[in-house]
């Protein structure tokens, strides 16, 4: 945001209220802005701050709405980006990290060849680690991390290095590595010796009482976690009161005092449900049930566990989720519940096996040697600078750079070999207890969701193979075999899309089926803006789906809209739903160059027809296609419906 508009929006925040400090008074103050200023550039900037506080998802997104309205008006030429990157934190807010990370990848890579523009790029890549964080993917979110306290370091941005740094010990302590996060916490409270960086910045102190509590180091953490909390409750902000409270609560649980713990819980999940915030409402319903666990409460523990559980996989929060099933596990022991546990803890298994091919050893062990490699960079220049500004001997300063970068060297190599070593060890570990632990229930959906990748992507993986051997072949091959290798490699990645999105939704209907129609029609627009497409009609309300089902009428219609604008150079493509007593019609219409049916269906590379026609048959669905040459091309699809609502459909255009 222009610092100049920053400094007028806090002086009239001043002018509004003498003690707009608490965070609710700010909230206020910010709102109140953006109704009554008369001044554009305000009422935006107002909107920027309130993305920044602890206020409520949904509330969030009016602003947003309104300040997308705001930005073409704005004399900021950054105005859209900004309101691009508030959306991203809605996404965020609501866990919806794939959309977020989407904004963030296009805003990223349109800020990192600005060299002027090096604030804004620094504060996207920083948000990118936290949804990287919020997804489990440690090892993006640390390397992301990293590079915002390399760029932070630069620029002498005091502020952000703490906040990365501190960002960086809170990942470490996911990971279980306490020791190393309290190297990173104790550097970035030793970042400036100025109090006021930090001042109402609790995060420091909660994540210093964890990484201590994580240590076994009681009297540590209950001092680093009171400062915390009395540090929150001084400056009214919620958001660091709520996650200090948790941790408090946990480490009086994690430390024998559980009488001390149900109070802290009880406040702090008030304040979640008031911010709205589903990430941190699961991780404070797991410490709350294992609480009743370790206070012989187990029935009211494994009701918290469910309703926690329920959260998380409707709001698919996998590291919350492997959280509340370690205290859901706990509550069935102390139950005297084998059979249960013993599910539990199979459960939780292969939720750590999963999040260990996601951060591997090997991505690990790289991404720390990139960091270290940077940083011994930047160490050995500053080091040579410094010598040259104080005339010391050319002797003196070549034998000072070489013992360092030998130390550094030697240090790094064996940094690298112990952590090496460490993940290897655990994750041999953790494979021994899986295999003794996993049973053949699991192996069968493993198997089914091989079987759908495999179909899915076979056919197009083999595509990419047969053109990568022409293009070694055939010296002349020009950008066409290119495009094609682009083309087939964006289909593999948009099936993936969706045979995931069908795995991750047990209940599905023909309302999402359509959304992720529109959906994918929007992407085709942004993709190919010579063409237009759009979605008309309705679809039926509260009518469930098998996800085979669903899956293939998704593919069917994308391979249609692909055929169109590939192979018949069509202007204008509509998919229009349409529902009756029976039936749900889904049809794909194009204006191209068409085609003749019984001439296309006897050549060999007519495999997009017989693979629409497979799914359809496969699916219980009835396909209709009817072409002719340059009359454009029309595809029908009829769905049959198992349940009839006439009222109740959801209107849809694009």
């Amino acid at each position: 945001m222009n610092r100049w508009v920053r400094n007028i929006l806090l002086l009239l925040l001043l002018c509004c209220s003498l003690h707009a400090v608490a965070q609710t008074r700010i909230i206020d103050s910010l709102k109140n802005v953006v109704r009554t200023s008369v001044d554009n550039e305000q009422r935006l900037a107002a909107v920027y701050e309130l993305n920044e506080q602890s206020i409520n998802a949904d509330s969030l997104l009016l602003y947003i709405t309104l300040a997308e309205q705001l930005a073409p008006r704005s004399k900021d030429k950054n105005a859209a980006a900004m309101v691009a990157y508030c959306m991203a934190g809605y996404y965020g807010r609501k866990n919806m990290i794939d959309s977020g990370l989407a904004i963030m990848d296009a805003l990223i890579a349109r800020y990192k060849a600005k060299p002027n523009e090096k604030d804004l790029y620094l504060q996207f890549l920083f948000y990118r680690a936290k949804l990287f964080d919020r997804s489990n993917q440690y090892s993006k979110a640390l390397a992301h991390l990293y590079e915002v306290v390399e760029i932070a370091a630069g620029q002498r941005d005091t502020l952000t290095m703490i906040q990365a740094k501190t960002g960086i010990g809170w990942v470490l302590i996911e990971m279980e590595q306490y020791a190393e996060a309290l190297k990173w916490l104790y550097d970035a409270g030793s970042t400036s010796g100025d109090e006021r960086y930090y001042r109402n910045y609790g995060a420091l102190f909660s994540n210093m009482a964890v990484a201590f509590n994580g240590l076994g180091k009681k009297d540590s953490a209950l001092l680093y976690i009171n400062r915390a909390v009395a540090d929150a409750r001084r400056n009214e902000n919620l958001l660091f009161l709520a996650t200090a409270l948790s941790m408090q609560a946990k480490i009086f649980v994690d430390n024998n005092m559980p009488a001390l713990a149900e109070a802290p819980l009880q406040e702090v999940i008030g304040i979640r449900k008031q911010l709205d915030d589903p990430f941190y409402i699961v991780f404070d319903l797991s410490n709350l049930a294992t609480y009743y666990a370790r206070n012989n409460q187990p029935e009211k523990g494994i009701a918290i566990c469910n309703e926690g559980i329920a959260i998380a996989k409707k709001m698919v929060l996998p590291s919350q989720l492997l959280m509340v099933y370690k205290a859901l596990a706990e509550n069935y022991k102390v139950a005297g519940r084998e059979e249960d546990y013993g599910k539990t803890l199979e459960y939780i298994i292969s939720l750590k096996d999963s999040f260990n091919n996601i951060n591997s050893a090997k991505m690990l062990a790289e991404m720390h040697a990139a960091n270290e490699a940077r940083k011994q960079d930047r160490t050995i220049a500053e080091q040579r600078v410094n010598l040259a500004r104080k005339n010391y001997l050319l002797f003196g300063s070549v034998l000072f750079a070489v013992m360092a970068g030998i130390i550094g060297w030697l240090a790094f190599k064996n940094y690298r070999r112990k952590q090496q070593l460490r993940m290897e060890v655990a994750i041999e570990k953790e494979k021994l207890i899986a295999a003794q632990a996993v049973k053949d229930a699991g192996e069968q959906e493993r198997k089914r969701i091989a079987a759908d990748l495999h179909d899915n992507l076979g056919a197009q993986a083999n595509a990419i193979l047969y053109s990568t051997e022409l293009l070694q072949q055939e010296s002349g091959a020009g950008p066409t075999l290119v495009a094609d290798l682009h083309h087939t490699a964006k289909d593999m990645l948009t099936s993936l899309r969706e045979t995931l999105w069908v795995l991750k939704n047990a209940d599905v209907t023909a309302v999402d089926v359509w959304l992720r129609v529109i959906s994918f029609t929007k992407q085709i627009n942004r993709h190919y803006p010579q063409v237009r497409v759009a979605t008309e009609g309705i679809a039926p309300v509260e009518q469930p789906m098998l996800s085979e089902q669903a899956l293939n009428i998704v593919f069917i219609v994308q391979e249609a809209v692909n055929n169109a604008i590939r192979h018949a150079s069509a202007e204008t493509i509509t998919v229009i739903s349409a529902i009756s007593r029976a039936h749900w019609k889904i049809e794909v219409r194009d204006d191209g160059k068409g085609f003749d049916l019984a001439v296309a269906s006897k050549k060999q590379e007519s495999y997009g027809l017989s693979n629409m026609a497979q799914r359809a048959g496969a699916a219980g669905l009835s396909l209709a296609i009817n072409s002719a040459s340059r009359q454009g091309t029309q595809l029908t699809l009829i769905v049959p419906l198992q349940k009839h609502n006439p009222n109740g459909v959801l209107q849809g255009t694009s």
